[in-house]
């Protein structure tokens, strides 16, 4: 009771490997100089410094480092100006 099976062989042509494209868009182009004029950038300083006296406390924010002459912005310092200039 056992009939045969007769596999069939299945011939595919051999092709050549597909070799495609992708599409990657440009990158944007970003001005080495800004376009900031004088009295925006005097106002975006004011705004920084307003930021200073209000909301940053020394020793916390910024201080001096020992050995270093100028005042250091610390990391909580900078965290709050990264809020600051967030679009």
């Amino acid at each position: 009771m056992s009939e045969a099976i007769e596999a069939e062989a299945i011939e595919e042509p051999i092709t050549e490997p597909t070799r495609a494209l992708a599409v990657v868009p440009a990158a944007p182009a970003y001005a080495v100089t800004p376009n900031v004029e004088a009295a925006e950038l005097v106002q975006r300083l004011n705004v920084i410094r307003d930021a200073m006296q209000t909301a940053m406390k020394e020793g916390v924010d910024y201080g001096r480092i020992p050995g270093v002459d100028k005042p250091t912005l610390f990391k909580p310092g900078a965290e709050k100006l990264g809020v600051l200039f967030q679009p």
